[in-house]
């Protein structure tokens, strides 16, 4: 654990000690315990704000971004069907359904759940570069190219979208311009 977050958890718990229902403080301390891989001391802390915002999606989609991670699939899918409940447009829910449906190997449902995202206005570059690669692992090499380029578009610094973008291009031939794209990654 980083002497940073285990300073910060002290900290939050010492303000839970006295705010108790401050769902804010909850959620932070869910995230730090998340982000230092303690799964189950996360999901009490991301419990803790579903019990004091029952109506609130996001902490339905933390406890599934946990059990994600968990590779506990069916639970996550499970947390991110109440996230949508609650809160129809909520479109990084819907990305993250699908990278479970591709880590599941449902190819349509996974595309499925990307254009759903789309459809609600999410919009990121990690929305597009999913999409690019599916495309990519489909062989549709010209949607998967407009993909990564929009993914590109909505952030220049996201490299992950280059190297697909240039390993598309290498897998149709294009070996200069792929070499471009991977020195701007």
């Amino acid at each position: 654990i980083s002497v940073h977050n285990e300073r910060a958890i002290i900290l939050i718990k010492q303000a839970l000690e006295k705010s108790p229902w401050q769902a804010a403080l909850h959620n932070y301390l869910g995230v730090i315990l998340q982000q230092e891989k303690r799964w189950e001391k996360a999901l009490e802390a991301f419990q803790q704000v579903i019990s004091l915002k029952p109506h609130a999606a996001q902490g339905y989609y933390n406890i599934a971004c946990v059990y994600r991670q968990m590779k506990q699939y069916d639970q996550a899918l499970s947390y991110l069907q109440k996230t949508i409940e609650l809160s129809p447009t909520f479109g990084l829910a819907y990305n993250d359904m699908g990278l479970i449906y591709k880590e599941q190997k449902q190819a349509r449902l996974e595309l499925e759940c990307y254009q759903k995202a789309l459809d609600m206005g999410y919009c990121s570059a990690v929305l597009y570069y999913n999409l690019g690669n599916w495309f990519r692992a489909h062989k549709l090499y010209k949607e998967s190219k407009e993909y990564y380029n929009k993914s590109i578009e909505l952030d220049p610094f996201f490299a992950p979208s280059y190297n697909n973008l240039a390993n598309t291009l290498r897998d149709q031939g294009y070996l200069s311009e792929a070499l471009s794209y991977l020195s701007e990654a």
